[in-house]
């Protein structure tokens, strides 16, 4: 079996997270060397979607939730058991090493996580809350005279291999040097190898770097040649040179929609609770925009026409409709704060939500049949996606409720 095949294996076993596209790391220079702390891979991760959803200006903010079924995907695990996930949380709380930034050759002990509360949250679905020490804000918020790397979320989140997340940040780090020379030892350093297991070049090259170069590729489009540096007939070093990376323009940090929808959930945190113990948030933010019963259900209706393939990753159908819904809410405030700013406005933020969801529904309707133009059938699907139809549908839905 190919390398190729065997990477592409691991990442099917993987699901996405959600919103994960559009989040960026903004990891600090001392957070870097955690990649010579024995934290898993998995503990990186969570450190990573950490420092992807706080908004690295607001302190006051140092709470982030992680659904079970997320840390789930992060650990590779189809059921965490609640021993194994104590056993996780215990070791991330323990106190790293990080180098004093004022001195060289000194460094601190310091707790990055001080909190972590596991509970179910209003959908009766466990969850845990990570918040960082307070002897930890210094690295984590306000970075900008401590310098700091930033990559994208998603670059990270599917990589199988420690060695390969490692080798990944080293070479984004260096990747404005187009190509550059390490030794063998610092390389395999770097990556905390067993040097006595990976003495000889062939098993390093084939389970390590061969390895790692095409997950890379295939987890966070990073393109790059590496080639051995020889004396005599001994590996010495390798060059590394890269081709192509992403860039990180159409991005963006947690301080807009994921931060909102937090918001949203907090501020709601003690209302609306249905007979199932179901807070519905979303429906609290229409009201206090002073949407109408009936604006709300004909919703209500389209939410439920939302095909699944478009909503985030959830514990339940109905959790993940519920956030699918407060996503576009996210959105729309902050769609609206951005035209505020302009000088401008929404005209009507119920016909702007409708569209979002109608959008969605159209979309996938339209990729799931295709048809001929010019032919009846082709006529007869225009029909069913106008307006015309959506009111129909909708009328037709809240008949059965």
């Amino acid at each position: 079996m190919g390398v190729s095949l065997k990477i592409n294996q691991g990442m099917d076993k993987i699901k996405k997270l959600s919103g994960v596209d559009n989040l960026v790391v903004q990891k600090s220079r001392p957070l870097l060397s955690l990649w010579q702390s024995d934290f898993s891979l998995q503990e990186l991760k969570i450190l990573d979607v950490y420092l992807g959803r706080i908004n690295s200006h607001d302190k006051e903010h140092r709470s982030v939730v992680f659904r079970k079924g997320e840390l789930e995907n992060i650990f590779g695990e189809v059921q965490i058991k609640p021993e194994i996930l104590d056993k996780r949380l215990d070791h991330l709380m323990k106190t790293v090493k990080i180098p004093d930034p004022d001195g060289e050759d000194g460094f601190m002990r310091i707790a990055l996580f001080e909190i972590a509360v596991v509970k179910k949250d209003n959908y009766g679905m466990w969850q845990v809350e990570l918040m960082c020490t307070e002897s930890a804000q210094k690295y984590i918020f306000n970075i900008e005279e401590l310098g700091y790397l930033r990559y994208r979320l998603k670059c990270i989140i599917n990589m199988n291999s420690r060695y390969t997340y490692i080798l990944f940040l080293y070479l984004w780090d260096n990747k404005y040097q187009g190509t550059w020379k390490i030794s063998l030892d610092n390389l395999k350093s770097l990556l905390r190898c067993n040097k006595d297991f990976y003495s000889e070049f062939k098993y390093f090259n084939q389970r390590i770097l061969k390895r790692a170069k095409e997950e890379i590729k295939q987890a966070a489009n990073f393109e790059y040649d590496y080639m051995p540096m020889k004396e005599g007939k001994t590996v010495v070093g390798i060059q590394f040179t890269v081709k192509s990376f992403p860039e990180l323009e159409n991005v963006e940090t947690v301080e807009s929609d994921t931060i909102e929808i937090e918001n949203l959930v907090n501020a709601n945190a003690n209302t609306n609770t249905n007979t199932n113990g179901t807070i519905e948030v979303w429906k609290e933010k229409l009201n206090s925009f002073k949407f109408s019963d009936e604006r709300i259900e004909e919703l209500e209706a389209l939410l439920a026409m939302v095909p699944k393939s478009k909503l985030p990753d959830g514990d339940s159908e109905k959790d993940s409709r519920n956030l699918y819904m407060m996503q576009k809410i996210a959105k729309l405030i902050r769609v609206e704060n951005d035209k505020r700013v302009e000088g401008g406005r929404i005209r009507s933020r119920f016909f702007y939500l409708k569209s979002l969801l109608e959008k969605d529904i159209v979309n996938a309707s339209a990729q799931r049949q295709t048809v001929p133009r010019g032919t009846q059938a082709f006529r007869n699907f225009t029909e069913r996606t106008n307006n015309n139809y959506m009111e129909k549908v909708m009328r037709q839905y809240r008949e059965r409720l």
